[in-house]
C-alpha cells in the first residue's frame, strides 16, 4: 500500500509537498511548536491549504471529476 501512495504522491508533486509539510509539523522538525495546540493549529492550517488546493485542481479537472452533494 505505501508503494502505492508514494507512486500517486509522486504524480501531484504540490500535493506531496503539502503532505511532507504536514509531517514536518507532526515530528516538530522546525522546534517552532511548542505545545499539542500549536501543532494542532498548525496542521489545521496545512489541511486547509491542502483542501483548497485540491478544490483548485478539482476545479480544473486535474485530480477528480466533481462530486454530487
Amino acid at each position: 500500500m505505501s508503494e502505492d501512495l508514494f507512486k500517486r504522491l509522486d504524480q501531484h508533486p504540490e500535493l506531496k509537498k503539502r503532505v511532507e509539510k504536514t509531517l514536518d509539523i507532526a515530528e516538530n522538525t522546525s522546534g517552532e511548536c511548542n505545545t499539542a495546540d500549536e501543532a494542532e493549529l498548525n496542521v489545521i492550517k496545512e489541511l486547509r491549504k491542502l483542501g483548497q488546493d485540491i478544490r483548485e485542481r478539482q476545479g480544473s479537472c486535474e485530480i477528480l471529476p466533481s462530486l454530487p452533494l
